[in-house]
């Protein structure tokens, strides 16, 4: 796998947006900036994205939905969802989602790199297979298989 993500940006506050791709071009990432729902769309339809962040709050898109569209066809996909506003149950319906993060608005760069890093780490992790070699199949085993 390349170290290089591929991250795509949804968000409709401008400024917000073209802040996260500067400072995620300079940590090394590939970003693809979009400022709306539709965009984003398209994008993701034409390209290979590893990371989403996106904006929950945006005019005329139901980000919880968007975030379900996305999560169902793009099962892969790790989800940082960013907002000024959320509510606790709006935060727990994202997170039975499978989101990988929630992150509040305004953002401090250091959180959106951690969360960023966190899913390298998990897709780096999930495309190595630590407990077996590549040409042994998988195997089951019951607890009485191990020794107390």
């Amino acid at each position: 796998m390349s170290t290089k993500l591929n991250i795509l940006i949804i968000d409709t506050d401008q400024s917000s947006c073209e802040e996260m791709q500067e400072f995620l071009q300079r940590e090394g990432f590939f970003v693809l900036p979009t400022n709306s729902a539709s965009e984003g769309r398209v994008v993701i339809k034409n390209t290979r994205i590893d990371i989403l962040i996106v904006d929950i709050n945006m005019p005329g898109t139901n980000g919880i939905e968007l975030v379900t569209e996305f999560k169902d066809h793009y099962k892969k996909l790790d989800v940082i969802v960013i907002s000024g506003f959320g509510s606790i149950d709006s935060i727990i319906q994202l997170m039975r989602l499978g989101i990988l993060d929630f992150l509040r608005k305004p953002l401090r760069q250091k959180d959106l790199l951690f969360a960023v890093n966190s899913s390298h780490k998990i897709k780096k992790r999930t495309n190595k297979n630590f407990l077996l070699p590549d040409n042994e199949p998988s195997r089951s085993f019951r607890i009485s298989d191990f020794p107390n």
